[in-house]
């Protein structure tokens, strides 16, 4: 899924689907769980 499309879904439903991190797209297909977003910001910051 492009950007734009990922930034007018939340915009429209305030529903996220992905987040960046250093620039690289971490997403799920469907709104992001919150544990699943803090285990993604935890591998993405040991992989730095």
């Amino acid at each position: 899924m492009k950007s734009v499309a990922i930034r007018d879904m939340l915009l429209r439903y305030q529903i996220p689907r992905a987040i960046f991190i250093n620039g690289k797209e971490i997403g799920w297909g469907y709104e992001a769980p919150k544990e699943g977003v803090r285990d993604a910001i935890t591998e993405a910051l040991r992989e730095t």
